[in-house]
């Protein structure tokens, strides 16, 4: 995924297969996926309306298959005298396996190994005997982590090694473990963007837990498409390549510590099968959410402003679904509002409703000290006076939303960042509870962060 290469080969589309082109596929994290080619597939008789083919098949010249999926005409240039080339943007690459349509594009299982999981797992085959005389080195697979995400799908942590093979006079030896995560049916293939859904999830919990975005470094996928069957032993699928460009440009970082972390795989192996299915099921509910804190914290674009005002959304809209949306009863409200309306004059009574009715939600404030309240072992340490700040979170958020003149509000990016940072932790804690962490569990987490600070 985070590999530069070019490709060079023959390319056609599915329904035209005697219809070859010479060419040559680009991709990085920077560009994309790009495809220079002399032509048009298609032709150029619809030169006014060029098309997008969904799917371009190609044959490198090492013989390699490819399927381009999501073609997009970025430009052609005709010449007379001389060649007539076109440039497509390619969306996502599958190298190793032909698919012929959408329909086509499903796999059994997909692995991954991102960013920072080595370092979360911790689980190494690798022993080190070193004494004065001898240093040996052994290495044996760590056991296999399965959990179920649902009836049909499993997740899986595995391991790949990669060292020498034997050789007739050895100098150097290098040996290097790889932890995978695999992501695996138990009955029928799945469609592409289903299982890159899963992954996304996966990506969003290996977030919370090391505290900076993870970026997938190789995805490989394992389709019926491609089973080659073998005599008297199961069936063997060759690997897929999968590249896509994230939305995300990847940046070096530095490599992490279990203390740079907010938990470990460590902490959670005894719970793993509850904490993933516990992550997967609530997923959709707290999809919201998820998008407001996980884009608000670790995207590279965003203002502070902006991120105080996501995580704002992100507190509310967590409240509303997983506490309480209603100060009232539904019918108690509504006789509430009977009652006021039946002495308020008749020319006032349209707009009257118009307030009373939406009255039934519950404030910011309200909703901020509910959740201060709960995790208040954790929260105010860090803010003090917890009716003096949410005070002013409400008088900012009004201001930043509405442009209303209040002296309360933040104006300084210094303390902006800083409120900005304790809600973010007040969300995050939510989170972690609803992952199946207790408070006490939380309350350490955070006081350990405030130790080792990243």
């Amino acid at each position: 995924m985070l590999d530069t290469f070019e490709i060079s080969g023959h390319w056609w589309l599915p329904e035209l297969p005697e219809k070859k082109y010479c060419g040559r596929l680009s991709f990085s994290q920077v560009e994309g996926g790009n495809l220079d080619l002399l032509g048009l597939p298609g032709g150029f008789e619809n030169i006014n309306d060029p098309q997008n083919p969904e799917i371009i098949l190609g044959l490198s010249t090492k013989g390699k298959p490819v399927t381009l999926y999501r073609c997009h005409l970025r430009h052609f240039n005709i010449s007379i005298p001389g060649m007539q080339t076109s440039t497509y943007l390619i969306r996502f690459i599958f190298i190793g396996v032909h698919f012929n349509s959408d329909d086509d594009i499903t796999f059994k299982g997909l692995s991954v190994n991102y960013t920072d999981l080595d370092e979360w797992v911790g689980i190494s085959g690798f022993r080190v005997d070193n004494n004065a005389k001898d240093l040996n080195i052994t290495y044996s697979y760590p056991d296999p982590i399965t959990a179920n995400i649902n009836d049909n799908l499993q997740l899986g942590i595995t391991y790949v090694r990669a060292g020498p093979w034997s050789a007739l006079m050895t100098k150097e030896v290098t040996i290097s473990q790889r932890t995978i995560i695999e992501l695996k049916t138990y009955t029928n293939e799945l469609n592409f963007f289903t299982f890159l859904e899963y992954l996304h999830h996966l990506s969003r919990l290996l977030i919370l837990a090391v505290c900076r975005l993870v970026y997938p470094v190789q995805l490989l996928g394992k389709t019926i498409k491609n089973r080659q069957p073998m005599d008297h032993e199961v069936d063997f699928y060759p690997p897929v390549e999968i590249y896509y460009q994230l939305i995300e440009n990847p940046d070096k970082q530095k490599p992490l510590l279990s203390n740079d972390m907010l938990f470990t795989f460590g902490d959670i192996q005894p719970r793993f099968q509850d904490f993933v299915q516990r992550w997967y099921s609530k997923a959709e509910r707290l999809k919201t959410v998820h998008d407001l804190y996980f884009g608000s914290l670790y995207s590279q674009r965003l203002f502070i402003n902006h991120r105080f005002l996501n995580i704002i959304q992100g507190l509310e809209t967590y409240y509303r679904i997983q506490v309480n949306n209603r100060v009232l009863a539904k019918e108690e409200h509504k006789e509430r509002v009977k009652e006021i309306l039946d002495v308020v004059p008749e020319k006032y009574k349209n707009w009257v409703e118009g307030l009373l009715t939406p009255a039934n939600q519950p404030s910011l404030k309200m909703m901020l000290w509910a959740l201060i309240t709960k995790y208040d072992q954790i929260i105010t340490p860090l803010i003090g006076d917890g009716e003096k700040f949410i005070s002013t979170i409400v008088a900012t958020r009004n201001h930043l939303t509405h442009h209303s003149e209040n002296q309360k509000a933040i104006t300084d990016g210094t303390d902006l960042y800083n409120a900005t940072r304790s809600l973010t932790i007040l969300l995050e804690s939510a989170l972690l509870e609803e992952l199946g962490f207790t408070i006490d569990e939380i309350t350490q987490m955070q006081v350990d962060r405030q130790k080792f600070p990243m």
